[in-house]
C-alpha cells in the first residue's frame, strides 16, 4: 500500500455472505498496476464475531476474471463503493464506481454477494448513457447512492 493508493477513500458496510455479520468494502482508486496509472481496486474484508479479519479477503479490479472491462490509466475503480442487497436475495451486492472510466465518462460495476463472498458470475457494468443520464465527461459512478 502506497500513499497515493487512497485506500479507504470509499468504504461501505453490509452483510455479503448472509451470515448476520457485516463485511466491509474498501476502495483504493489510486492503486497502480503500472506506474502512475490510478487504475484502482476494491478490497473486501470479511467480518467475524470478533471483528474484521483478513481471512477470506478478496480484491477486485477491472482485470479480475469475470469483471467486465480492462484496468486503464486513470479509471479510478473503487472511487465509490456500496454494499446493498440489489436483488433482494439476502446477500449484499457490491456496487463499485470508477469515475475516470472511458475518459472521465465514468461507470458503475455490480458484483453479486453470495455465501462464499463476492462473485463475478453475474457481473455487469453500465454508464450514464445506458440509463439515459448525462455521460460525456460526467464522472458517472463518482457516487453510488
Amino acid at each position: 500500500m502506497e500513499t497515493h493508493d487512497a485506500f479507504g477513500s470509499a468504504v461501505a458496510v453490509g452483510d455479503i455472505t448472509g451470515d448476520g455479520i457485516d463485511d466491509v468494502a474498501v476502495g483504493a482508486p489510486g492503486e497502480e498496476f503500472g506506474h502512475g496509472d490510478a487504475a484502482g481496486v476494491v478490497d473486501i474484508l470479511r467480518g467475524s464475531r470478533t471483528g474484521l479479519t483478513g481471512s477470506g479477503a478478496q480484491a477486485f479490479t477491472q482485470n479480475t476474471a469475470g469483471v467486465p472491462g480492462t484496468a486503464e490509466l486513470g479509471d479510478t475503480f473503487g472511487s465509490a463503493v456500496r454494499l446493498l442487497d440489489i436483488n433482494g436475495n439476502g446477500y449484499a451486492d457490491l456496487a463499485a464506481g470508477a469515475m475516470g472510466e472511458d475518459n472521465d465518462n465514468g461507470a458503475v460495476w455490480e458484483l453479486r454477494g453470495r455465501p462464499t463472498g463476492i462473485v463475478t458470475d453475474a457481473a455487469l457494468v453500465f454508464g450514464g448513457r445506458a440509463v439515459g443520464a448525462p455521460y460525456a465527461r460526467a464522472g458517472f459512478g463518482a457516487e453510488t447512492e
